[in-house]
């Protein structure tokens, strides 16, 4: 009788379909998640007012900030699980499980503190309109409450997707945003709570999905190997080494992409509350692209970790061109409703006519920035599963640090790029949009040198970090 277990062995099959059935459940769980994130605001949008919406908009960008941390020791954690499962070294399992778990929590206690003390003046640094940083501190001081539950709910999901099971972390992301919709509603359309109500439901979801994941995993402790025991939450040495090692970059690269984005907000935040509104929504607007493109990138890095520790280098060159071909199919009907439909989709967020307006600017310049998500996503992956997370850093560096923030302030400040009529909606001010333009153009730096890291061929070679 074939044992049960919640691996799946991604180094068999057909490469384009593993990779496709792969990420699927993935996509399912990051279109629940995004239309999750779109429901909020449209919520707070159609129930508050622009202010509400600013204050969500900047209190989140803090929230994604603080989030990096767990964010990347998922991922972390993840590609070392998908390396010891190509591998076959299942034993170690226990160890890494419990290491990543203890660790990632006490992480996220220190960021629950550190991010309820620095609230507001992290807040002023992104020159977030007065009339929205009240509700903006309270916001995210309610969001950090459930830091360390979003940290390990988040870890559980990306290692069992290391394992190559994508069906699991679905039902638990989905059991999480169904929560949080219900109680998004409640507290904000009905109680009339405001951004403190989207910040008090998220907090209450998260709380609720890290012990559902907990309790739904300790049923199966057999499946996901490890014990649930006291004694296996032990920090120990040799696994938090190379998580560190691995989860170090990555958290690197989110900083810096995270800091960049939000300096160009604070440039965009000077311009009114008016072009805060249109990039809060436009940013959740273009997070749609992650449905694929995250899925993707994610499905690449545990495809490409299991074959790679198989020594099956011969599939990882299909999984990336599999990857680019499922991304780019996707991006036609995005850029579509970017070219076509720009006011009708800001119209589900916002009846504000001014709104409207620089909605119809922002998605001409959304079709660019989406492009660019799509091309990255597989070589970055494929950096991500062979444990190359140090070119990426580097890579995110020059795209957040560099490419970002010069090209913003280039377009923004010295060329005064935009047109006469979002000008006329800024009482003259000029420059708005090519803060917009220089954060689309800077993700074509990891599309550059990913795209020729990959077709380089050099990543066969890499040395993979669990061989002993």
């Amino acid at each position: 009788m074939r044992e049960k277990t919640l691996m799946n062995d991604l180094t068999r099959g057909k490469v384009f379909t593993r990779l496709l059935t792969y990420s699927l459940p993935y996509m399912l769980a990051v279109l629940c998640n995004t239309i999750y994130n779109l429901v909020d605001l449209a919520v707070v949008g159609k129930f508050t007012d622009s202010i509400g919406v600013s204050a969500v908009s900047n209190a989140g960008n803090l929230t994604m900030f603080l989030y990096a941390a767990g964010v990347a020791l998922g991922s972390g954690g993840g590609i070392y699980v998908a390396q010891l499962v190509g591998s076959k070294r299942h034993k170690d399992l226990n160890e890494a499980i419990g290491t990543m778990l203890s660790f990632s929590l006490i992480v996220g206690v220190v960021i629950w503190v550190l991010g309820t003390l620095f609230a507001e003046p992290m807040l002023r640094l992104l020159n977030t309109p007065e009339e929205a940083i009240h509700d903006a501190v309270l916001y995210l001081r309610i969001c950090c409450i459930g830091i360390p539950f979003t940290f390990c709910f988040g870890n559980f999901s990306d290692m069992l997707r290391g394992m190559g099971d994508s069906v699991h972390p679905l039902i638990i992301s989905a059991f999480m945003i169904a929560l949080n919709l219900v109680l998004d509603v409640l507290f904000v359309a009905g109680f009339h709570w405001g951004a403190a109500g989207a910040a008090i439901a998220t907090t209450i979801a998260h709380i609720f999905s890290m012990f559902f994941a907990w309790i739904f995993l300790y049923r199966r402790k057999d499946q996901f190997h490890f014990d649930f025991k006291l004694r296996s939450f032990a920090i120990r040495r040799e696994p938090l080494k190379i998580i560190v090692k691995l989860s170090a970059p990555l958290l690197l690269t989110s900083i810096s992409i995270q800091l960049s984005m939000m300096f160009v907000n604070s440039y965009v935040n000077e311009y009114g509350i008016i072009a805060s509104a249109v990039a809060g929504i436009g940013s959740k607007i273009t997070s749609v692209t992650q449905i694929v493109t995250g899925a993707i990138r994610s499905a690449t890095a545990a495809m490409v970790g299991q074959n790679m520790g198989a020594g099956r280098t011969d599939r990882v060159g299909k999984t990336v061109y599999s990857g680019w071909t499922i991304c780019l199919i996707y991006f036609v009907f995005l850029g579509a409703a970017c070219l076509f439909l720009p006011e009708q989709v800001f119209a589900l967020f916002s009846n504000d006519p001014q709104v409207l307006t620089l909605g119809r600017q922002y998605m001409a310049v959304a079709f660019w920035f989406i492009l660019s998500l799509c091309l990255m996503a597989p070589p970055l992956g494929l950096l991500n599963g062979i444990g190359y997370t140090s070119l990426n850093m580097v890579i995110g560096i020059l795209d957040g640090v560099v490419a970002r923030i010069a090209l913003s302030l280039l377009f923004g400040k010295v060329l005064m790029w935009g047109s006469a009529e979002v000008a006329a909606v800024m009482g003259g001010m000029r420059g708005l949009e090519g803060f917009w333009l220089g954060n689309a153009l800077a993700g074509y730096i990891s599309v550059i040198l990913g795209g020729a890291y990959f077709l380089s061929g050099r990543w066969k070679n890499y040395k993979l970090i669990t061989h002993k």
